[in-house]
């Protein structure tokens, strides 16, 4: 059986991994290559968004938002989705 402190350490380390925001950043970076407009949103509290572009800085008059994860599961999409559309109503969604 693991002890407390075995089980507290392999917690701090789960919290201390920022894989997902090595992807996150990688997503944002190649997102920017197609639309150079996209400004990263803070990695915390970040409304559903990963990277937005507001319609005055967009070339062809819209805004735009990304959202990336690396759980990709249906519950964390339907999340998501409920997030950018109450604090980003201006955003189509594809």
């Amino acid at each position: 059986m693991a002890e407390r402190i075995d089980i507290e350490r392999a917690l701090d380390t789960l919290a201390g991994d920022e894989s997902g925001f090595k992807f996150q950043s990688l997503a944002i970076v190649l997102a920017k290559l197609q639309w150079r407009e996209l400004i990263a949103c803070e990695r915390h509290n970040d409304r559903g968004l990963d990277a937005d572009a507001p319609a005055s800085a967009s070339p062809d008059g819209g805004s735009k938002g990304l959202a990336c994860s690396t759980r990709g599961t249906l519950d964390k999409l339907k999340s998501d989705a409920e997030k950018v559309q109450k604090h980003h109503p201006d955003l189509p969604f594809r």
